[in-house]
């Protein structure tokens, strides 16, 4: 026996949404969207280029530096094991 049930409007997910109320949310949506951007505080490009700048001279140096640790105990294990 098959169930049927009117729609509730005043139940959230009760009337299915025709193809016109689906993309009235979306565009909804997309305007909240470019509100919400309008609000961010975006950097300057030079503040970006510094920034850039600096994380990659972080990540140079780590990579030296775990380089370096890879090195020594790469000497290490071959005086303990012999090889």
């Amino acid at each position: 026996m098959v169930e049927h049930r009117t729609p509730n409007p005043g139940v959230a997910g009760s009337t299915p949404a025709g193809p016109a109320r689906m993309w009235a949310k979306v565009l909804k949506f997309l305007r909240e969207v470019r509100g919400e951007f309008d609000k961010v505080s975006w950097p300057k490009r030079g503040e970006i280029i510094v920034l850039t700048t600096l994380v990659v001279m972080m990540v140079f140096l780590l990579a030296i530096y775990i380089g370096g640790l890879d090195a020594i105990f790469r000497q290490l294990f071959r005086l303990i094991l012999g090889g």
